[in-house]
């Protein structure tokens, strides 16, 4: 347990994990996989697309909750190169990822912040923008901490997020990432691609377990409004992304 702003958080070995699922062992090989996701591809797209018809100023304030390997904030920067970056993960793994991208790309103002959302302390009324992607469903309890993350917005900010609500479906995936990767490539090649990253494959694995076990939070669409709703954003768009597997949601 972990006492933070007066509240009480749920802090287990990590953020995300869970009993089985480790971050730490997707680190090495999660972008060789998201290259050949297109639906993953596809969410990095939605979210450039929306800050090209959002009013954010150059120098917006922007933090990536549970930011991985860096690749929204990359994406982001396409779009808006000026804005101050706060990326938190706790995985040293992702982290070192991360900033590598970060030192290429030069142009981009990024702070690392290696931590448990949970734990972390950011003064309210931050950001701008907050993004948080696949990260709601491991992070206990929800509730508290979505009332934290809107307290980091400023009055008029705006939260993004996706959420992977359903049990993963590892037939499913294979057979979407087998025609993907065909269609571009060979079958040899995708085999190639699963050999080199059967870590990747193991760990979508254990996330099913801990799913089946209740470690993650599953939901619906409407049980995804609701839980926005009652930690006080307001909702304005909210659909299903990610091959049905993740909702989205534009919040205020």
């Amino acid at each position: 347990m972990s006492e933070v702003e007066g509240e009480t958080l749920l802090v287990s070995n990590s953020q995300q994990d869970g009993p089985h699922l480790k971050w730490s062992a997707y680190a090495p090989k999660y972008d060789a996989i998201c290259a050949y996701n297109p639906a993953y591809q596809e969410n990095l797209e939605r979210l450039k697309d929306y800050l090209r018809t959002w009013e954010l100023s150059e120098d917006a304030r922007i933090a990536d909750l549970g930011a991985g390997t860096g690749n929204f904030i990359c994406a982001m920067s396409d779009v808006l190169p000026h804005a101050s970056y706060t990326h938190i993960d706790f995985d040293p793994g992702m982290n070192t990822v991360a900033r590598s991208k970060y030192d290429q790309l030069k142009s981009i103002e990024v702070n690392v912040i290696q931590e448990y959302l949970q734990r972390v302390s950011i003064p309210d009324e931050s950001f701008d923008l907050i993004v948080c992607v696949n990260v709601l469903y491991a992070v206990a309890p929800q509730g508290l901490f979505l009332s934290r993350a809107r307290r980091w917005l400023k009055p008029e900010g705006r939260f993004f997020i996706i959420d992977f609500g359903r049990k993963v479906k590892i037939f499913d995936w294979g057979w979407y990432f087998l025609k993907s990767t065909i269609r571009k490539h060979s079958f040899g090649h995708f085999v190639r691609v699963l050999v080199d990253n059967y870590e990747f494959v193991r760990q979508n694995k254990n996330a099913q377990h801990d799913f089946e076990m209740g470690y993650f939070w599953e939901h619906s669409t409407e049980e995804f409004r609701e839980l926005l709703t009652s930690t006080g954003f307001s909702v304005e768009e909210l659909y299903t992304c990610y091959r049905g597997y993740c909702d989205l949601a534009i919040c205020r």
